[in-house]
């Protein structure tokens, strides 16, 4: 099993199930999964404060599915806690659960799309695996693995083939730093020069280079450039204070991605570095290795 932690949730699923939707900053929170064939989970959660009567809930959407001429009924056997109903069609079954976190004054909906047979087993583990993150700052999804800074939230994301890319920043119309995440895919197709030249070449025009040096980042042989623009205004300028850009990258032979790490604030020249807390991890197999690694584990124990 795996985990994928984004907007203070924490889903596990299946290794070979990746996420396809992530709702960004100021959207209801919503994220969905699907194997290589089909969606098999949607996720929804949003903060509730108190309690919900989940037994009227319940008689009412049996009550309702069946007047549409569905085949319905109460879930039974499920996790602790989690309360739903189950909907049978000719194709498989669709299973709708809910739980409410008190503690965390949040609720938490997951759909099931089972395509032929249901497994409840996986059912059960991945709900049980469900819920608040607790782990603030915490992103794994899409292939990354981050630890914010405190203070920083995601404000948008792409994921297009060969690149995922995370922004974060301060609240919107907040000023301060911002930190933008990169996994590019297949080096050996693009990378023809070392990480250094690669890294200058991407230095913006009127943008002048002030350190360059190498790193190590988890590990690897790391590349560092610091460049710096002029004031973003009279008040900078008085300040003796400029635009700041701070870039790392490194290539993860493990995974055969190259990580870009991008930060920008505004401060007084040659004084910016990566903040603290920051933590991007590598070095991870991929899902449908680990899977397999997994079924073989499993194999031998019995």
């Amino acid at each position: 099993m795996d985990e994928t932690f984004w907007r203070g949730i924490r889903v596990s699923h299946p290794r070979d199930w990746e996420i396809v939707f992530a709702s960004s900053h100021g959207h209801p929170g919503k994220c969905s999964f699907a194997d290589r064939r089909y969606e098999r989970l949607r996720v929804q959660w949003r903060e509730m404060k108190g309690t919900m009567n989940f037994r009227k809930l319940l008689e009412d959407e049996v009550g309702k599915k069946r007047e549409e001429g569905k085949r319905a009924e109460v879930l039974t056997g499920q996790a602790e806690g989690w309360h739903g109903v189950i909907e049978r069609t000719g194709q498989g079954n669709l299973v709708h659960a809910g739980k409410v976190f008190a503690g965390d004054e949040l609720y938490v909906e997951a759909t099931f799309i089972w395509p032929g047979r249901r497994d409840r087993n996986l059912e059960n583990a991945i709900l049980e695996g469900t819920g608040p993150g607790r782990s603030p700052g915490r992103w794994q999804a899409m292939g990354m693995r981050v630890q914010a800074p405190a203070g920083l939230e995601l404000l948008r994301y792409s994921s297009d083939v060969g690149q995922t890319a995370w922004e974060f920043g301060p609240s919107p119309g907040s000023k301060g730093l911002s930190l933008t995440v990169k996994r590019l895919a297949v080096p050996r197709y693009w990378l023809k020069v070392p990480l250094a030249r690669w890294l200058e070449a991407g230095v913006g025009v009127g943008a002048k280079i002030v350190e360059q040096k190498p790193l190590r980042m988890n590990g690897h042989e790391a590349a560092m450039v610091l460049s710096r623009r002029g004031p973003a205004g009279a008040w900078d300028k008085v300040r003796g204070r400029k635009l700041m850009t701070l870039e790392v990258a490194w290539k993860c032979p493990v995974e055969e991605r190259v990580y870009h790490l991008v930060c920008c604030d505004t401060v007084k020249a040659g004084h910016l570095s990566l903040p603290g807390g920051l933590r991007l991890e590598c070095c991870q197999e991929a899902p449908l290795q680990a899977k397999e690694r997994d079924e073989e584990t499993a194999k031998a124990a019995r």
